[in-house]
């Protein structure tokens, strides 16, 4: 339960404000269960890939596989994960100074 609790405490900041504003654009909502399926469809769409991750990854022979890849390309891994990460800062510059 603490463990619970502490991955909840650093994980809202991160996830909070996206789902506060999802449970305030549900109580615009006009019935109960167009709401509900709303939040359900929120919860699957955020819990499903982490459920994905983990059924990957806790497979011995596919997390050798993307073990091998990674080693492989390393330096190439880091130099797209950098071009991606300026092209984000770019757009979101440009957004901010528009």
């Amino acid at each position: 339960m603490i463990l619970g609790f502490l991955v909840g405490l650093c994980e809202f900041p991160c996830s909070g404000g996206i789902y506060l504003a999802t449970v305030a654009l549900l109580s615009i909502k006009q019935t109960f269960f167009q709401g509900l399926i709303y939040l359900l469809l929120y919860n699957l769409m955020f819990v499903l890939p982490l459920i994905l991750i983990f059924a990957t990854m806790g497979n011995k022979k596919i997390f050798n596989w993307f073990e091998a890849i990674q080693d492989k390309n390393f330096g190439k891994i880091k130099l797209i994960m950098g071009i991606a990460m300026i092209i984000s800062a770019i757009i979101l510059f440009a957004w901010l100074i528009k």
